[in-house]
């Protein structure tokens, strides 16, 4: 009976055993499951998180995308509506040398003169007279003349060696449609020249000039002031029929709304006035103060006025005050050497009297 008994003993421990082994793999294989679960979802969860940061990408990239669209597209409106409202119209030649250098006896006359073509000249519109500049520092340092107006400045010059870009404002009544001229000039006894290039207007269209509400905005100076040795050179224009311009209590030369003049510059500031329609205007101006100039003369008041076309091979002459200019057939001749520019031109020659 005890071999029986230690029989089933040792069948019930064999049994128990298989029991608790069984018991061991099915737990291994349900924490592998697990395992394998959990490590599904974590690559179901990347692949989602992957799908949104993709997505929101996209949808990122796409709005900078509108974003640069909405940007081009303004920039190219700005462009073209700076490219209808801004015209430059360029001169008929490239350069010319104002004055006797380089060992010259003589000033040659006809690159002196530039003739601008002109489209929709209105009363309205801003414009300038714009050039390369060298020889002499600033545009107040020499002598110009548009559309055989008075000529103006060239009182202070200040010598350089330099090119520089001149601009300066013009008024529009200035210009006519179609042929414009600009003449530069320099005293028959100057020993100096200087060089000019790029010679051209530039205008704006009305709807620019609407926002010119400004009472300030109403004396308009061509360039900013320049001081020499206590002395400033003020030249522009009045929008409307100035009776009467005045620097600190100076009076200026004024015609047709166009001024010019010497000043004391004894201050930082000088205060501008102008008489239109009997009301007064009055500007703030602040001059760039320099050294000495190198050549300077005297502001000469122009109190009256004479016009005259001259023909070329003609002798002819214009009085007034006094004074007699006269002109020998010779004297015009050369102007028809090049037909382009000047065999059908008449020469137009302004006298003034002080």
């Amino acid at each position: 009976m005890k071999t029986k008994h230690y029989l089933i003993s040792a069948a019930l421990l064999t049994a128990i055993t298989a029991a608790i082994a069984a018991t061991h793999i099915y737990k291994g294989q349900d924490s592998a499951r697990e395992n394998n679960g959990t490590s599904i979802s974590q690559e179901t969860a990347q692949t989602e998180t992957s799908t949104k940061n993709v997505h929101n990408a996209e949808k990122a990239t796409q709005g900078i995308s509108r974003m640069a669209r909405k940007e081009d597209k303004s920039k190219t409106t700005a462009a073209a509506t700076s490219s209808v409202m801004e015209t430059t119209y360029t001169a008929d030649h490239a350069s010319g040398i104002i004055g006797q250098s380089d060992g010259r006896v003589s000033d040659n006359p006809e690159d002196n003169i530039f003739e601008i073509t002109v489209e929709k000249v209105s009363p309205n519109m801003r414009a300038w007279l714009v050039y390369d500049l060298k020889g002499v520092s600033s545009g107040q340092g020499i002598s110009r003349s548009i559309n055989d107006r008075m000529a103006v400045g060239g009182y202070l010059t200040a010598l350089s060696k330099e090119w520089k870009t001149v601009r300066e404002e013009i008024s529009p009544e200035w210009l006519k449609d179609g042929k414009n001229t600009v003449l530069f000039t320099i005293p028959t006894a100057a020993s100096y020249a200087y060089s000019v290039r790029n010679v051209h207007i530039e205008t704006v269209a009305d709807s620019k000039t609407k926002t010119n509400t400004n009472k300030q905005e109403e004396i308009i100076l061509s360039s900013a002031p320049i001081a020499y040795d206590g002395q400033t050179y003020l030249h522009g224009f009045v929008r409307g029929k100035a009776s009467r311009v005045s620097v600190n209590g100076t009076i200026l030369t004024v015609h047709d709304g166009e001024f010019e003049g010497i000043v004391p510059s004894t201050g930082r500031h000088l205060t501008l006035t102008a008489t239109i329609a009997g009301r007064n205007i009055s500007r703030t101006i602040t001059p760039i103060q320099e050294g000495r100039a190198d050549y300077a003369r005297a502001l000469v008041s122009v109190g009256g006025k004479a016009e005259k076309q001259f023909l070329a091979h003609r002798a002819d002459s214009i009085a007034i005050g006094g004074n007699v200019l006269s002109v020998k057939a010779a004297d015009i001749a050369r102007m028809a050497d090049t037909p382009s520019r000047h065999s059908a031109r008449r020469t137009f020659l302004p006298l003034t009297t002080a």
